[in-house]
């Protein structure tokens, strides 16, 4: 009896040896799954843990390196456009200057050509001023000159006459009378005829002058000899009319002189 007591005894601590054995087992079983289940959320939560810090430190390294590519960029792109917007102002400057200076230089041009013309017509006016002036004088020159011929010419044939007149004037008082009466009313006429052409001749020279300029006062030269002989012829013809004949021979005379100096005139 003792010995199936003890053989169910060990058979019961055997039994109870695997029944504790497969519990043990099972709950080690058990206790792995769940130590293994544990280490996997673990585990995981700790890459996920450095996923997302390495995803975020990749993002911010993004963020980073954009940032700075970006601000290099827009560097790049900024000095570009400041490159040519001073370009694009250096060209308008440029051209504004050159325009400008081109108006200058054209205005320059106009003003000193109003300039030279001025002075070119100051000059002139006062080369045909000096110009007049010295043909005046020359023209005074030869008119003093040939009237002091005229009149040495003059006194030597009064001279000559006044000794002939003394002459015949004792045979000749009642001709002369009668002849210097009508000598005087002649020369009353031709002097009348001489001022009024005198005075046509000097208004007519006077506004030719103003057109012809040196032909002007050759004709008055012309006149001013042919009023002077035809003074001298009727001097003349005043203190020499005794006689007729010696009247003819001295118009004659006269109007050979004044033939002659009309030529020269000429």
């Amino acid at each position: 009896a003792r010995k199936a007591y003890v053989e169910q005894k060990e058979a019961a601590i055997a039994l109870q040896a695997v029944v504790r054995g497969y519990q043990a087992r099972t709950q080690y079983l058990k206790e792995k799954a769940a130590a293994i289940a544990i280490q996997t959320a673990v585990r995981r939560h700790q890459a996920r843990t450095h996923y997302l810090e390495l995803k975020g430190a990749a993002i911010a390294l993004q963020a980073v390196v954009r940032g700075y590519q970006a601000r290099t960029q827009y560097l790049l792109e900024k000095r570009s456009a400041i490159t040519i917007q001073t370009t694009v102002r250096k060209y308008q400057a440029r051209k504004a200057y050159v325009e400008q200076k081109e108006a200058a230089i054209a205005l320059q041009a106009v003003v000193r050509g109003y300039q030279a013309r001025t002075q070119y017509l100051k000059e002139k006016a006062a080369a045909i001023v000096l110009q007049a002036r010295w043909r005046g004088r020359s023209d005074r020159i030869f008119v003093l000159r040939t009237r002091a011929a005229i009149a040495i010419q003059k006194n030597v044939r009064m001279h000559i006459a006044r000794e002939q007149f003394l002459k015949e004037k004792s045979a000749a008082t009642l001709i002369e009378t009668v002849l210097r009466m009508r000598n005087v009313r002649e020369r009353f006429i031709a002097e009348r005829r001489a001022a009024v052409l005198l005075q046509r001749v000097v208004r007519g020279v006077r506004a030719q002058r103003l057109l012809t300029g040196m032909k002007a006062a050759v004709k008055i030269q012309s006149f001013v000899r042919v009023c002077n002989a035809r003074r001298e012829y009727l001097e003349l013809k005043e203190t020499t009319t005794s006689i007729a004949i010696q009247t003819a021979v001295r118009r004659h005379q006269a109007r050979t002189h004044y033939l002659e100096l009309k030529g020269a005139a000429i």
